[in-house]
């Protein structure tokens, strides 16, 4: 069982970490707000809205199958996208990319994880960050991306611990 002082505890670390090294939590927040912002537009410049706007008008189901399945693959070539036009902007590097997303595909993982459908038709994000590592790195990624799902799986876990564990008063 966790404390709430023992949690506490872990809340100023992580603040005193953020103090010590603003630079890199800035950096790390404004690369994963860049790729979100450019995936997004990915979706708008590969014509995904048009389509999505076909659906609607046509009342298509989107629980149906084959719609699904393109709306995932609209995912992957939007990540795609947003990876490209990160690594256009001369002061990111391919590092950068591959230090801070994962983070970001945890959080995915993390809110799709109970639901075998995603959210809203998004891909899981383990399958995300697998695509997104193999952009990056190419041929070999394999290795890169197993020690990556392994923290990203501790972490999940963790997280799950912690939101059903019950507090209690005092040390």
């Amino acid at each position: 069982m966790v404390s709430l002082q023992e949690l506490d505890q872990l809340a100023r670390s992580v603040d005193r970490e953020i103090e010590r090294r603003p630079l890199e939590a800035a950096s790390a927040l404004f690369v994963q707000l860049q790729f979100v912002v450019l995936h997004e537009f990915g979706h708008i410049a590969l014509g995904h809205t048009d389509k999505l706007r076909e659906w609607i008008r046509d009342k298509q189901s989107f629980s149906d199958p084959k719609i699904f399945e393109t709306m995932r693959s609209y995912e992957f070539a939007a990540d795609e996208f947003a990876v490209d036009a990160v690594l256009r902007n001369p002061q990111v590097e391919q590092n950068t990319l591959l230090h801070y997303l994962p983070s970001f595909f945890f959080l995915l993982h993390f809110a799709d994880e109970d639901s075998e459908s995603g959210l809203c038709g998004h891909p899981p994000g383990l399958d995300r960050l697998k695509r997104v590592m193999a952009r990056l790195i190419g041929p070999g990624y394999e290795e890169a991306f197993e020690g990556r799902k392994e923290t990203i799986l501790g972490l999940a876990e963790l997280s799950r611990e912690l939101q059903i564990v019950e507090f209690k008063q005092g040390p």
